[in-house]
């Protein structure tokens, strides 16, 4: 069968989203003869797109590496040395670079639409596939290019890492409890009134902070549990960045996210009719591979760290058996740097909890807040350990862990489940309160940090629980979490982790993950 259905898949410059687009591509040319994809990313990832690329199993690079092709658009500055140096900070330059990176897309749509820029193929695209940040930009562009030669509609579709259960609260229509709908007149409220940036941004996303809420696959949450860490860290630009996103989402044509349809097919259909268009679900593109290679990669730089880690897991699972240690780690974007006393609090009940609960702990790039004092205490008593990176997956895997302590991002949330680790959920903004809603009380896979939520003293959450958010009552929530962990309700959580991750991997084989992947021709111009 000749290929005769050109996608174009455009990448934004974060790892993970690169990660899940270029596994959707390459899966999607597995299932589908008839389809070749031009792949198209920024200089500025390409040395992770050919790491990532080049970690995939051979067999399937050769099934379809004759459909597919990258293309790269340099952000390079082209002016003088002279003038790159006036241009000033790293964040300057970041941001010119984006601006290159979005011209280049402009006419790379530009090209390909038209016929001028199609390399080795001469096929129209019959449709674009774009990471969540830049679907907006993408898609006006693409509807401008088809008017402007008189063409067909092409669709765009928003790709997003996230699933539809993380969703409602971001994506819903206003009158269906949505958040990000009015967040721009929101904060451009705020503003007009003399308010700061920070303080704009925090009370336009946690408007509607009373209201009940019932979405599928959650539990009943007032709307201020969505925001549970939103006063604990400042989120500039936010409310530009969200409105741009809800653009992006709800001005195309599809969805496509990482929603394992056995799991969340409810909110899929329920998010289908608010935001009025189709919304495929085609789990989270499964590659532990992938994940354990890209680990291995930048173990060559860090190997003293990993030993490191690997030897305090191996004596933790020694001294005091398996499941007895403790993973913890917020990501790489979110900490409570105007409530350090909430990551304080966690370390401090690890060093008087008996008997002793082994843990290594990530801390974030920038200024954590923790005393070098208290990370010299804690590595004197040999309980823990500090790090600025770890192998995620590869601690996770270890028999020694027992918990993972974490802010419930997509990728956090996907790589304990697929390793059976029982998750304590501190969820901040965005999808990560719905997503630790999700896993931990609907599907029992571990329990949530309520007391640790930020500027809600006295108030009750839907479950009846009364945050009242003191020293005293984080340590005592802190202390029961730990006995929970180490005791027969953890054991519960852990196997309650391995039934989700065995439904994930039936769905991507079998189940209705591949089934959408399969009905992903339904959208192409040729149906063969």
């Amino acid at each position: 069968m000749s290929p005769t259905n050109h996608f174009v898949f455009i990448s934004s410059n974060g790892v993970s989203h690169l990660r899940l687009l270029l596994q959707l591509a390459l899966n999607l040319l597995d299932l589908h003869p008839s389809l070749i994809i031009t792949f198209i990313i920024s200089d500025r990832i390409a040395e992770k797109y050919e790491s990532e690329y080049g970690l995939q199993p051979t067999s399937l690079v050769n099934r379809v590496q004759a459909r597919f092709r990258p293309e790269i658009i340099s952000t390079a500055f082209t002016g003088s040395k002279q003038q790159e140096e006036a241009s000033g900070s790293k964040v300057l330059h970041s941001m010119d670079a984006n601006k290159r990176y979005n011209q280049g897309l402009a006419d790379a749509v530009q090209g390909l639409i038209s016929g001028t820029r199609q390399g080795r193929w001469a096929t129209m695209p019959c449709g674009f596939a774009v990471d969540m940040f830049l679907c907006d930009f993408v898609h006006s562009k693409v509807n401008e290019v088809v008017a402007k030669l008189g063409l067909s509609h092409i669709p765009t579709w928003h790709v997003n890492p996230g699933s539809a259960v993380g969703h409602h609260r971001l994506f819903a229509s206003h009158e269906h409890g949505g958040l990000m709908e009015k967040v721009q007149e929101r904060y451009d409220g705020n503003v007009a009134m003399g308010m700061e940036d920070a303080l704009a941004t925090e009370t336009a996303i946690r408007w509607d902070e009373d209201r009940l809420l019932s979405f599928p696959d959650l539990p009943p949450m007032y709307g201020y549990e969505l925001g549970p860490q939103v006063a604990s860290q400042s989120f500039p630009g936010a409310a530009r960045i969200f409105g741009a996103l809800l653009g992006g989402a709800r001005n195309v044509d599809g969805f496509i996210c990482s929603s394992v349809p056995e799991l969340q097919q409810a909110s899929m259909q329920w998010l289908e009719k608010s935001m009025g268009m189709p919304i495929i679900g085609v789990g989270p593109q499964l590659n532990e591979i992938v994940w354990s290679g890209a680990e291995q990669e930048r173990v060559g730089k860090d190997a003293a760290t990993e030993s490191r880690m690997l030897s305090f897991l191996d004596k933790a699972q020694k001294e005091y058996g398996s499941h007895s240690a403790a993973w913890i780690s917020l990501g790489s974007w979110v900490w409570p740097t105007r409530r350090p006393e909430v990551m304080l609090n966690v370390i401090e009940s690890l060093l008087i909890i008996e008997p002793p609960l082994p843990f290594i702990f990530k801390l974030p790039a920038q200024d954590s807040g923790i005393p070098d004092a208290l990370v010299k205490k804690v590595e004197e008593t040999r309980r823990g350990l500090f790090t600025h990176w770890a192998p995620q997956v590869k601690i996770l895997q270890h028999e020694a862990i027992g918990m993972f302590l974490t802010h419930c991002g997509i990728g956090s949330i996907m790589e304990t489940i697929m390793a059976g680790v029982p998750i304590i959920a501190l969820p901040f903004t965005a999808d990560q309160p719905e997503l630790a809603a999700h896993y931990c009380v609907m599907h029992g896979c571990g329990v949530q940090l309520y007391q640790h939520s930020s500027l809600y003293e006295k108030r009750t959450f839907a479950n009846g629980i009364v945050a009242d958010s003191t020293l005293e009552s984080m340590q005592q929530e802190l202390k029961e979490t730990w006995e929970q962990m180490r005791g027969e309700e953890g054991k519960r959580y852990r196997k309650n982790c391995k039934a989700i991750a065995e439904i994930i991997r039936q769905s991507a084989d079998t189940g209705g993950s591949k089934e959408n992947m399969l009905r992903f021709s339904d959208h192409f111009t040729d149906k063969s």
